[in-house]
């Protein structure tokens, strides 16, 4: 029997997970089980095409797996609907991916602000904890109001990093 308290501490929990783009192509991943405690850190290595990028989506929710289940922070997010993982996302899960996906006739501040609309920290200071953060990536002030559109590819990473982090994000 495992016990409650290392329960709670596991962040991520994959069971009998497998995923396939088609079943012609067969699995891109196949992993019978493994788990991933809060405060630890991984690397994870592998070729192009080896499924890095396709784990980390199952993980945040953005999608779902053909078979097993995926947990993060005690919830089973494969079996969310849609809503519910976009939702458990934004409040749990900060994700910076490849493309910044930032939208790019809205200031940097906005692009912020924005993504705070979608998780549980609507408070009258979310605007100077946006500040604090763009601040402490050293982006200016003189940047916030600025099109994410006008800003180097550095800038705009460090604006999806923010965007990440605006939420507070257990995971």
């Amino acid at each position: 029997m495992v016990s409650t308290l290392s329960q709670e501490n596991v962040a991520i929990e994959l069971n009998d997970l497998i995923f396939e783009f088609t079943p012609a192509l067969g699995p891109v991943l196949d992993i019978p089980s493994w788990k991933m405690d809060r405060g630890d850190q991984i690397f994870l290595q592998g070729d192009s095409g080896s499924g890095k990028s396709t784990l980390l989506s199952l993980v945040a929710g953005l999608q779902v797996p053909t078979s097993g289940q995926v947990s993060v922070l005690g919830a089973t997010i494969s079996e969310m609907g849609s809503r519910q993982r976009d939702r458990f996302r934004a409040k749990n899960i900060g994700v910076v991916s490849q493309q910044f996906n930032l939208i790019p006739y809205l200031s940097v501040l906005d692009n912020v602000l924005l993504a705070s609309q979608f998780g549980e920290m609507r408070t009258a200071s979310i605007g100077s904890r946006a500040e604090e953060l763009l601040t402490r990536v050293n982006l200016g002030t003189d940047l916030f109001d600025r099109k994410s559109s006008d800003l180097s590819i550095g800038q705009q990473q460090r604006v999806a990093i923010v965007r990440a982090l605006i939420n507070a994000p257990e995971a």
